[in-house]
């Protein structure tokens, strides 16, 4: 039985005689033959068409040998998977995960070991991160696992993140009333003490007139 890895390998042999096909196609174009070029051209289109169903099988393998559970819908693995295929395959999941009503999705999509260009060669992700964004999904970066990508469907964050602004602005309301009212007793506080010194100096100046008086009377 063929595996993921020999269904691959064909889709890229398929692939290769298609290119190969092509260019002769061009060049015998060029040369005039029309003829030999039209046929060369369809020998080109055949390949191609055994290359797509060669590379539909490989990915139908890939993924049936990376979620061997096809009822958990909690865990979806892209490994082995060309970036359109991820894409179909995840879009497959996440509407699946939506009419079932799941919580979380962890989607793995590898730390890009295997691609070219090491981590820098994933593809894969951006295009993963694509789909998140157009569903307006939230996903956590390498959790559970370094390579995977947590997306949660329900709005958990958004109500914890309203809860904190909320509590955010009663305390930043509370700490501005209890500014305004120190400003307002450092305000008040001379006020008073003025008036009473006032009111001392009054009282000083009336037990004087009193004495005064007193004195010319006798």
């Amino acid at each position: 039985m063929a595996t993921p890895e020999d269904l691959r390998a064909e889709a890229n042999k398929h692939g290769d005689l298609r290119s190969k096909y092509m260019e002769q196609s061009k060049e015998a174009y060029a040369k005039g033959d029309k003829k030999e070029a039209k046929e060369l051209s369809d020998k080109g289109k055949e390949e191609g068409t055994r290359m797509e169903q060669a590379h539909e099988r490989a990915a139908k393998a890939f993924f049936e040998r990376n979620n061997p559970n096809p009822t958990d819908l909690t865990v979806i693995d892209l490994h082995g998977l060309q970036v359109k295929e991820a894409v179909q395959y995840t879009t497959s999941r996440l509407d699946n995960c939506a009419k079932k009503k799941i919580a979380t999705l962890t989607i793995i999509v590898g730390a890009g070991n295997h691609s070219e260009g090491g981590a820098q060669g994933r593809k894969i992700k951006p295009a993963i991160e694509e789909i998140l964004a157009q569903r307006k999904l939230k996903f956590t970066d390498n959790q559970p696992n370094h390579g995977c990508m947590l997306v949660e469907f329900n709005g958990d964050h958004s109500s914890s993140s309203s809860s904190s602004t909320t509590h955010s602005n009663t305390n930043t309301l509370q700490s501005h009333n209890r500014n305004n009212e120190h400003e307002q007793t450092l305000v008040i506080e001379p006020i008073r003490k003025q008036d009473n010194q006032d009111n001392n100096n009054k009282k000083e100046k009336k037990e004087k007139e009193k004495k005064s008086s007193s004195c010319t009377i006798l």
